[in-house]
């Protein structure tokens, strides 16, 4: 689940910005800065779908992307300045072959004025890249500017990074929680989140029918202590219908039982407590009973479901399952010369045999 934190960059693109409502704002193909960035031998990417990605995530945001000056937007914290736009865009597209394309630009009269002048010649949009890959992820914003992907521009490029680790903090900091949630519901922590939300829904449609079962007891109990209150000591009626729903509470009660059993015992398989061939036996003990042996059951590391990383066993399942039938039957034999061994023991006596 953990996500690790883009690495955001300035780019300008080699080409001058002119007073025309389209812009190009990011190079097809792979590309670096003049300073060198990514890093010695690396560049950026952006290929077709990246940038069809791109160009529909920016048409789908509510505000403008601002174009403004030299990226005062960025500096004004530092330098206390105003940082005036010079323009907006909010339509863009992706031309395969030349790169991603603001196509609506509105220039302020003061920008326009300088861009037609020869005042400023170049774009330099602000973008975010994954560091595994060097793939571009989300375009922030743009600027004019004359002197690009040079000096000052890589500390400018380390405050954009610090403000995207503030902005990622309460992310990092649920993931150890989704982890935990994932794991408590007995999933992978990479499980996807429609994996994630079925076994959620699952859990919630368990846990309904169970309360409604208790729902349902605990009515069923009440009318027969009303009914014993009411008829005790009187045959007829009265008496058989209390006789009745007694029969319907030791039903309900068995029914809560055996879905409690089958929880129990499906969770210590998955987590290593039970052998395969011990469930026959598990089963036969009472709910309270199989859940007080599970508190004290170590886990048995060559049948647990997640010792493996979920890659089969190298002698496959059915060496797995020939050892879970070996050990069940030396815990019987040794059961029968009054020694009690436990799971851990049996596996490990077999696997040494």
């Amino acid at each position: 689940m953990h996500r690790a934190l883009p690495s955001v960059a300035l780019f300008a693109c080699l080409h001058a910005a002119t007073a025309a409502a389209a812009v190009r704002l990011l190079p097809a193909g792979d590309f670096a800065a003049r300073d060198g960035r990514p890093g010695p031998g690396r560049k950026w990417k952006l290929g077709d779908a990246d940038g069809e990605r791109l160009a529909q995530a920016l048409n789908s945001r509510k505000t403008p992307l601002v174009i403004d000056y030299e990226h005062q937007t960025l500096n004004a914290e530092t330098n206390g300045q105003p940082a005036p736009a010079a323009g907006w865009a909010t339509q863009f597209e992706w031309r395969a072959g030349q790169g991603l394309f603001a196509t609506d630009v509105q220039w302020t009269a003061r920008a326009k004025q300088m861009i037609e002048a020869g005042e400023y010649r170049f774009i330099s949009p602000v973008f975010s890249a994954r560091k595994a890959d060097d793939r571009i992820l989300e375009v922030l914003h743009a600027a004019l500017v004359n002197f690009p992907a040079l000096d000052g521009m890589a500390d400018v490029a380390d405050r954009i990074a610090a403000r995207f680790a503030a902005a990622s903090q309460e992310t990092s900091t649920m993931n150890p929680l989704l982890q935990k949630l994932l794991a408590a519901v007995g999933l992978a922590a990479d499980a996807t989140e429609e994996t994630a939300l079925t076994a959620v829904a699952s859990l919630k449609t368990k846990s309904d029918e169970a309360e409604s079962l208790r729902q349902k007891l605990a009515t069923a109990e009440g009318e027969v202590s009303a009914l014993k209150a009411r008829h005790s000591g009187t045959e007829g009626e009265g008496l058989t219908a209390m006789k009745a729903l007694q029969t319907e509470v030791s039903s309900l009660k068995a029914q809560l039982a055996a879905r409690d059993m089958d929880e129990t015992v499906t969770a210590a398989l998955k987590a290593g407590k039970l052998l395969p061939a011990q469930e026959k036996w598990a089963r036969s003990l009472t709910v309270e009973g199989l859940k007080t042996y599970l508190e004290t059951a170590p886990v048995v590391p060559a049948l647990g479901g997640t010792q493996s990383g979920g890659n089969r066993p190298a002698g496959g399942a059915d060496d797995a399952q020939a050892i879970a039938l070996k050990a069940t039957a030396y815990i019987d034999e040794q059961a029968k010369a009054g020694r009690l061994v436990t799971a851990v023991e049996a596996v490990n006596h077999v696997r040494a045999a």
